[in-house]
């Protein structure tokens, strides 16, 4: 039964009925059930946790008090304002899920404080640093803005499905009519992790305290916390285009900048106008539990396990080629060991080390004999 959820997202997770009703009523058996699951896919061990975060998130949400009729009212109004997304109606269909979901749009001690006049730029204390030139965004009634004012995490979904889970104290502000045009626009302040619905004659650009972060179709977490001058963006899945506005503006932008590929982070530093680019901690597989069982090594060369490791989690590793041809190991590319674990087994098999230098694996050996 395990394999039905080894390709599950979060959001099938959520309107999963055996999942849901182990998250608001977990039990001896439930509790070992998703346990072992997590144990034999260790790779959707995130999505569970981000899947338990929106099932609590609107069980929180529909706690709180709305007249029922408002409630209607509103869930009639969200549907409508959200008909490009209609994947996830299907999730959100079970009623106390309608009145989470108006209670998110209401605000009232809920998930968000939500605000669909049009403030003035700068007229939340955490946006001072952005203008309204630089994500060209109209005045007018069609600019939103959402405040996460509790302590745990909310889910919002914007006009194109993507979907943005909105850490305690953030912000995140857009134009709503905006995102009909050429590009979707996104201005970001605190923590968020992003779940971009792919549109490659639409690129999605998040503003985030002076970084500027360009997506087709991908997902990753920024944090750009206020009254700080450095941004982190952690990529997941995809590919992502960091850059800061030129001093030139005949330059473009995207040449000064970098390209993230999935595992791999930046820290930009607004003050001294700085990029550092690195492997994340604790990198995770990109491929499918299926896709990684055809990696099964026997006294094979090493050089061969290395451009495995490579694609399972999408991340270069450089080595001598020549050097290490002679090395052969027996070896699986087992789940349950991080990609560090894995090289720090088979660089001591070979008598060799390895670094990480700009996000990439560099491996430092000797000739095997």
């Amino acid at each position: 039964m395990f394999e039905k959820y080894a390709a599950y997202s979060a959001e099938d997770f959520a309107q999963d009925e055996y999942f849901v009703g182990w998250v608001q009523s977990p039990g001896p058996e439930s509790d070992q059930f998703w346990n072992d699951f997590q144990e034999t896919f260790p790779y959707q061990r995130p999505v569970v946790r981000r899947a338990v975060q929106t099932v609590q998130n609107l069980a929180v949400a529909s706690r709180s008090a709305v007249p029922q009729g408002d409630a209607e009212e509103i869930w009639t109004n969200l549907q409508a304002s959200i008909a490009a997304g209609k994947k996830y109606l299907k999730w959100w269909q079970r009623p106390w899920a309608k009145v989470a979901a108006a209670a998110v749009v209401v605000g009232a001690g809920c998930i968000f404080l939500a605000s669909e006049h049009s403030p003035a730029t700068g007229s939340h204390p955490a946006l001072s640093f952005l203008t309204s030139d630089s994500l060209q965004l109209a005045s007018g009634p069609e600019l939103r803005e959402f405040i996460n004012t509790t302590r745990v995490p909310g889910v919002i979904i914007l006009p194109d499905s993507s979907r943005i889970t909105l850490q305690p104290n953030a912000v995140i502000r857009y134009n709503q009519k905006a995102f009909l045009g050429a590009t979707r626009n996104v201005q970001l302040v605190g923590e968020a992790f992003f779940e971009v619905t792919r549109n490659t004659e639409k690129p999605f650009l998040v503003y985030s305290n002076g970084l500027i972060t360009k997506v087709l179709g991908t997902s990753f977490n920024i944090k750009a916390r206020k009254g700080s001058d450095n941004v982190t963006v952690v990529v997941r899945t995809g590919k992502v285009s960091v850059f800061t506005l030129p001093k030139n503006p005949k330059e473009d932008p995207e040449s000064q900048g970098l390209i993230l590929r999935a595992n791999q982070q930046v820290d930009y530093s607004k003050r001294i106008e700085k990029f550092t680019r690195t492997l994340v901690p604790e990198p995770v597989p990109v491929l499918s539990i299926e896709e990684m069982q055809q990696f099964a090594f026997r006294n094979a060369p090493v050089t061969e396990i290395f451009k495995a490791l490579e694609k399972v989690y999408d991340t270069e590793i450089l080595f001598d080629q020549e050097l290490l041809s002679d090395c052969r190991l027996t070896s699986t590319l087992d789940g349950d060991i991080s990609l560090f674990e894995k090289l720090d087994v088979l660089c001591e098999a070979i008598d060799a080390s390895y670094k990480v230098v700009d996000a990439q694996v560099v491996i430092s050996g000797r000739k095997c004999r």
